[in-house]
């Protein structure tokens, strides 16, 4: 079993949730993937609000999130959650049980008036402090829009990214695979690269 810290509080966490989640481990062979079908399965020990399917990994190894009734949120962890990105991740599952975190009513209105496909890609770093504001900002969006994905990736474990996009720092911000920016963005931020993007 993995140590997830204050046990206790985590489950107070989960009691909150209007509703489970379902999370879906696509998994390999690779570090990756068998650490994070580890991971799902240890961690979903905590909660019956957590609900977990595995099934083997047909592109890159993630956790995707889906609604209690199987729709899909749009948000993929390529990720072992730890680390400094274990709270955004909780705060991921919290937002899609619902209620969620708050946020200011124009934010919604905003994020719902996406009418653009948008994907969001954060690379960022488990040691990062700077990333966890960008990738919670992401997620956020994502459980607002039906239009906007997000996906969060480990960047140390993919050197073809680096590569692609000449990543020097995290956070690292990618919109629709073309617009690059670096450096933590909080949802007001994260909304306006999203809008100049459909623009």
């Amino acid at each position: 079993m993995q140590d997830f810290g204050d046990v206790e509080q985590l489950k107070a966490l989960f009691a909150k949730f209007a509703s489970p989640v379902r999370l879906k481990v696509r998994y390999d062979d690779s570090d990756l993937g068998q650490g994070i079908h580890s991971f799902i399965q240890d961690f979903c020990q905590l909660s019956d609000k957590l609900l977990w399917e595995a099934e083997e990994a047909r592109g890159i190894p993630g956790i995707e999130i889906f609604r209690e009734d199987g729709s899909p949120v749009g948000i993929v962890y390529h990720a072992v959650p730890g680390g400094h990105e274990f709270q955004s991740f909780l705060l991921a599952l919290y937002n899609t049980a619902g209620p969620g975190q708050e946020v200011a009513p124009e934010v919604v209105e905003q994020a719902k008036a996406i009418s653009s496909r948008m994907k969001i890609q954060v690379m960022m770093t488990l040691s990062c402090n700077q990333c966890p504001e960008a990738v919670t900002a992401a997620q956020r969006l994502a459980a607002l829009s039906d239009n906007v994905t997000a996906e969060i990736f480990d960047v140390i474990r993919f050197q073809d990214i680096i590569d692609k996009y000449k990543i020097k720092g995290v956070p690292c911000i990618v919109i629709n695979d073309e617009h690059v920016t670096f450096g933590k963005k909080n949802i007001n931020e994260m909304l306006a690269l999203l809008q100049a993007a459909e623009d």
